[in-house]
């Protein structure tokens, strides 16, 4: 079966959840299918675990049918869409009645049909995460950290005792979709050391997961993932995983439920509530076989995801229901994902399914959701793909990062994510000659505010080594942030074009995916990615009010810094930064070289690195440095 070597597909229709989703985006590769009546077609899917769709390479929505295989779907007048029964087929195997059937189908039409769905599935509160309303989020925030998350609940600092359980079903098996060699090891003994070993190499692993949190906070959070199982669960994958109406699976939730119960004599699950608040901070489980998200034909299976019992369960959009309780304290946060790596790519004439234990990658894109971070690839609904944002991709663990490798080495955190963790304490951008160091071993970056409190930039250097190994381009990252509460708790940070919430900066200003021939799907963008660090393949050496992009706020408005010169060598950034008067960044001199800084209140709020501060808000400060104490004032 041929597969189109390195395609990547936006349909013309998208459809994704409007509501919160919080899992890993679909393996974006077309993908051929041989139907029940011998032909070939090449498919692509869209979407996680909310809302998930197929299409034709030329953009018609799909329908799967139990007997005749993917047909066309077809949009009805109450707003449903349903299966046309006319056999779906690759446009240059089409006959004359197909065409004219597919020109009666209105993708318009179609594509109203798909959002009215969607809107219905975020209605019904499905896949939401409700724990926290966003005024208690708000209250939550740490004032050494920056704004970025949807939740502040799970502790992600200090030694952490994380949760995960190994759960298999009647008819799947761990070990049982692992090709050889693949399936000889123990799976309890493999997600031990893929989660906790240091170095983990098996299957061309390059760290583990704890490896990876250890790096990425710099020794900030150190987790010990504690395994369980394996254990089977009372039914058969089926029940858990078929897709319902909106392609939403049936029961996921009942798997952690299922297999939380069956381990109740072995676990003490009020061990893992570490901050006390009579809740398990998290379940984390990993189910055996394939999972949905990168696979074709696996229906019935899970899409990996992170969700709540209490949501999954509630009679309505208002009315969470009952949590899991045992050991006296509740079970409600989780996450779960796959035991087998499903495709990861094509050879130009068939598609190539790993068939091993899936690595890091996926587990610590829905671990981040945990700690609250959102999804950074769109999750909207698009009729054009002129409309689809250009997402950060492959540069970014919380887009399509975790299939960096084959899933084996997910990008570093940029400084986004680590200062919204509070791993971070970015650096006010002052005027002269400024150098950057490789975040992965400097954990450094500059912050630029704007006139609004939680709108800024983080300017971070990025390298292709260590974690950073297969990111596209190497050179300065720009990210411009802008916290909404309401688009991060609804997970909807990067669904509008012309503003994303966190948006990375391309140095060479190309901000749309190439085009298709049929308009139906694009290539991936692997040479302009190159472009979007500065200076970048383009060698783009300046940055600021009046360039292309512009170093401007989004109401347009300047921020008074204008770098030029930017350079890089032997992996080190290096420019010129000007700041006039008008300018949002304030300068602030001390004396002090090291120490740590707190507000009138006697609350740390950041520290001083080698003479230089955290970015702060005005008011008065004090830096303490050993028995030395110095009163700062920022206006």
């Amino acid at each position: 079966m041929k597969l189109i070597s390195k395609k990547y597909f936006v349909a013309l229709i998208v459809a994704l959840a409007t509501g919160s989703a919080w899992g890993k985006p679909a393996l974006r590769i077309p993908i051929t299918v041989l139907q029940p009546d011998g032909s070939e077609l090449t498919i692509v899917k869209r979407g996680n675990a909310a809302f998930k769709s197929v299409y034709t390479l030329d953009g018609y929505l799909l329908k799967y049918d139990d007997k005749l295989g993917y047909v066309y779907a077809v949009p009805q007048p109450d707003g449903s869409i349903e299966a046309s029964g006319i056999v779906a087929r690759n446009a240059e195997m089409r006959s004359a009645s197909d065409n004219m059937f597919l020109e009666n189908i209105s993708k318009e039409e179609t594509a109203k049909a798909i959002e009215a769905m969607s809107l219905r599935a975020a209605e019904s509160g499905r896949f939401q995460l409700k724990s926290k309303t966003p005024a208690f989020i708000a209250g939550c925030i740490m004032n050494t950290r920056g704004p970025g998350l949807y939740d502040y609940s799970f502790p992600c600092t200090g030694k952490q005792k994380v949760l995960v359980i190994l759960a298999e079903f009647k008819d799947i098996k761990f070990n049982s979709k692992n090709k050889s060699p693949y399936n000889k090891i123990d799976a309890h003994t493999y997600f031990t050391e893929m989660l906790n070993k240091e170095g983990f190499d098996t299957y061309g692993g390059t760290g583990s997961a704890r490896d990876w949190f250890l790096d990425n906070s710099n020794g900030k959070f150190d987790p010990e993932f504690d395994v369980f199982g394996p254990v089977t669960l009372p039914h058969n994958v089926s029940y858990y995983g078929r897709n319902l109406g909106n392609g939403e699976d049936a029961n996921p939730h009942q798997m952690i439920i299922d297999a939380c119960k069956a381990l109740d004599g072995e676990i003490n699950f009020k061990d893992y509530d570490r901050n006390g608040d009579g809740y398990v901070d998290n379940v984390y489980v990993f189910y055996a076989g394939y999972g949905e998200a990168d696979t074709v034909g696996q229906k019935d299976t899970i899409w990996p995801h992170s969700w709540e019992i209490s949501w999954a369960t509630a009679p309505n959009n208002n009315t969470p229901g009952e949590p899991l309780e045992l050991d006296g304290v509740y079970i409600d946060r989780y996450a779960c994902s796959n035991e087998t790596c499903g495709i990861i790519g094509d050879n130009g004439f068939d598609y190539i399914y790993a068939d091993r234990p899936d690595g890091i990658g996926t587990f610590v894109h829905e671990f981040s959701h945990v700690m609250g971070l959102p999804d950074l690839y769109s999750t909207g609904e698009y009729q054009s793909y002129r409309e689809v944002p250009f997402t950060p991709e492959n540069f970014s663990v919380m887009d399509y990062g975790p299939y960096n490798n084959d899933g084996m080495t997910p990008p570093n955190y940029s400084a986004y994510e680590r200062y919204a963790l509070d791993w971070m304490d970015p650096v006010s951008m002052s005027p002269g000659n400024r150098n950057l160091g490789n975040l992965g071993s400097t954990n450094q970056a500059f912050i630029v505010k704007t006139e609004k409190q939680n709108e800024f930039y983080l300017f971070e250097n990025r390298q292709q080594t260590g974690w950073d190994k297969y990111i596209p381009g190497h050179g300065m990252l720009v990210w411009h942030v802008d916290y909404d509460q309401q688009v991060f708790y609804n997970n909807k940070v990067n669904n509008t074009k012309d503003h994303q919430y966190v948006d990375l900066i391309e140095a060479d200003n190309i901000q749309d995916y190439p085009i298709g021939v049929d308009g139906g799907y694009y290539e991936y963008p692997e040479s302009t990615r190159t472009g979007d660090p500065f200076p970048g393949s383009k060698n783009v050496r300046s940055f600021g009010s009046k360039t292309t992009p512009a170093l401007v706020s989004w109401s347009k408005k300047s921020l008074g810094v204008e770098l030029t010169d930017i350079k890089e060598s032997n992996g080190v950034i290096s420019f010129l930064a000007t700041i006039n008067g008008n300018s949002s960044v304030t300068e602030i001199s001390t004396d002090v070289v090291s120490g740590e800084i707190y507000d009138i209140k006697g609350v740390k709020v950041g520290s001083v690195n080698d003479g230089n501060l955290p970015s702060l808000d005005p008011g008065i400060y004090i830096i303490r440095s050993g028995n030395n104490i110095k009163k700062v004032t920022i206006r």
